[in-house]
């Protein structure tokens, strides 16, 4: 019995160490959109996708950078998307969306 209750503080005290994402100045966007449109993993000239597009659209939340994202290559339902550059395209294996950006700002101040 003594050797559950030590095992279940010590998972306890495991989480409690884990950052909060508020805390850490981190957040991630499921579905990011824009301006109500599924947001476009590329950019409307198609100079930049992936990392550019979603490090542009966290600066534009308020937050410094992108962390990490997922591109969404096999998209279902969503048939059209909108750049960062407020161009509306359709979505495809070649103009993929994001399934998730997730941002990171320096700073510790609740982000929307």
């Amino acid at each position: 019995m003594k050797k559950l209750i030590v095992a279940a503080f010590g998972v306890a005290t495991a989480f409690s160490l884990i950052p909060n994402e508020g805390e850490a100045g981190t957040r991630k966007f499921y579905k990011p959109s824009l301006y109500g449109d599924t947001l476009a993993a590329c950019s409307s000239g198609g100079s930049g996708c992936g990392k550019p597009v979603a490090d542009r659209y966290c600066k534009n939340r308020g937050f410094d950078q992108a962390l990490s994202y997922r591109l969404n290559r096999n998209p279902q339902g969503d048939t059209r998307a909108r750049t960062v550059d407020n161009k509306l395209v359709n979505v495809s294996s070649t103009q993929p969306s994001f399934v998730f950006v997730k941002c990171f700002t320096s700073q510790t101040a609740d982000r929307r």
